[in-house]
């Protein structure tokens, strides 16, 4: 099989993968999604309680993505930074400041910071700790994304990147790419891991049996 060929079976093989596991994550019944929230919600929380960082950089959930809102109003809080994505005029996103959750929809119904919120330093962002949603994921930290390229472009060396899904994304392996980013950690309701041999992982954070959400105050 020549290049081509090869990567034009590649790209069919994440098509299928996103369209199975978008239809998973659509499907889980509501208060199943709410346990696995609040069970990703305490990890993500340990997770920035022990790595103190200056900046968080999230995600506002689509409304099948993982919800976060415990966790950003969390940030808000606390003297760590809050950055969120906005989509531009020019089709790519941006990291922005949100001082704030009451947001604007953005133009894929998407709740986003306004046109003024000021954007996030490069230095920044270069120290942020990142929770990056994505469609599918892997016991190598493979990350499956929309295919836009969105968070392969942001989520540059050295950002610490962590995927943040639900266990119904998981599978036996992403087809990637050269330039597909692994991530450094993965959290799920059934806790988190980073990639074999890495020394960037998460601590071994786990949820705990009753869900309690620790704060970052």
């Amino acid at each position: 099989m020549d290049t081509k060929e090869s990567s034009t079976v590649l790209r069919e093989e994440k098509k299928a993968l996103r369209r199975e596991k978008l239809a998973l994550r659509r499907a889980l019944e509501p208060a199943r999604r709410a346990q696995a929230d609040r069970s990703i919600c305490h990890t993500l929380l340990t997770l920035i309680r022990r790595r103190k960082p200056s900046c968080v950089a999230a995600y506002m959930t689509d409304g099948t993505e993982p919800d976060l809102r415990d966790v950003l109003e969390s940030v808000l809080r606390s003297p760590a930074k809050l950055c969120l994505p906005r989509f531009e005029k020019d089709g790519s996103y941006r990291m922005v400041r949100a001082e704030h959750l009451d947001l604007p929809m953005g133009p894929w119904g998407i709740p986003e910071p306004a046109e003024d919120a000021p954007d996030a330093p490069e230095e920044e962002l270069d120290s942020a700790l990142w929770f990056v949603p994505g469609v599918a994921f892997d016991a190598s930290c493979r990350r499956l994304g929309r295919g836009k390229g969105v968070y392969d472009r942001l989520l540059t060396a050295p950002r610490y990147g962590v995927g943040v899904f639900y266990e119904c994304q998981r599978c036996a392996e992403v087809p990637s790419e050269g330039h597909d980013r692994i991530l450094d950690l993965v959290v799920t309701e059934a806790g988190s891991f980073a990639p074999a041999g890495s020394n960037r992982g998460g601590n071994g954070d786990t949820p705990s049996a009753s869900y309690h959400h620790p704060t970052i105050e």
